[in-house]
């Protein structure tokens, strides 16, 4: 083998033999992130909203503020709070069925399920073929007015507009197994 060859071959396995061993040496140990606490969470939340009430007071009527408020009170658990802000957003745009839905959940979740099917139907009325509107009269129907007539045909709607709908399929398949009486 010629002299140059064999010399770069014991270099590199030399050199990738210290590399090996030497590595955790010379590598620095990578710091972790600092882990967000409540208290800093909840700061940088109080100034988005702040932020946001500031834009709104300087254009009361701009609906999509109204809605990025709400849904920032709503991603937090502040169903009141999302859902004042938004039926201030309906004001303006009284045909926005996301909206809809969102204030829909939020009534639900503050334990209204009348005034949360309300909503969900107010949502198809406008858009017959809102899926999520269906299935959620279909979830607040079973779980909280104990109604698996509606539940169910309000799930068969939603998954006839969308057949592949994980969450239907599944609500849908344990009503089915309810009325055949099967646990």
């Amino acid at each position: 083998m010629n002299r140059t060859i064999t010399v770069f071959l014991i270099g590199m396995v030399v050199g990738l033999a210290a590399g090996i061993f030497l590595s955790p040496l010379i590598i620095k140990k990578e710091q972790k992130p600092a882990v967000p606490t409540m208290e800093s969470m909840q700061d940088k939340f109080n100034q988005v909203i702040a932020d946001k009430i500031e834009q709104l007071n300087s254009d009361p009527t701009n609906p999509e503020v109204k809605i990025e408020i709400a849904n920032s009170y709503f991603d937090t658990g502040k169903y009141e709070e999302a859902s004042l802000f938004y039926k201030s957003a309906l004001e303006s745009k009284p045909a926005d069925i996301m909206v809809m839905t969102d204030l829909g959940v939020c009534y639900r979740r503050l334990g209204q399920p009348d005034e949360a099917i309300k909503w969900f139907r107010e949502a198809v009325k406008i858009k017959p073929d809102h899926t999520v509107a269906w299935y959620n009269i279909g979830v607040t129907s079973y779980y909280d007015k104990k109604d698996i007539q509606t539940a169910s045909e309000a799930l068969d709607k939603a998954l006839k507009l969308d057949p592949f709908y994980k969450n239907a399929i599944a609500l849908k398949s344990r009503i089915d197994k309810e009325k055949a009486g099967v646990k």
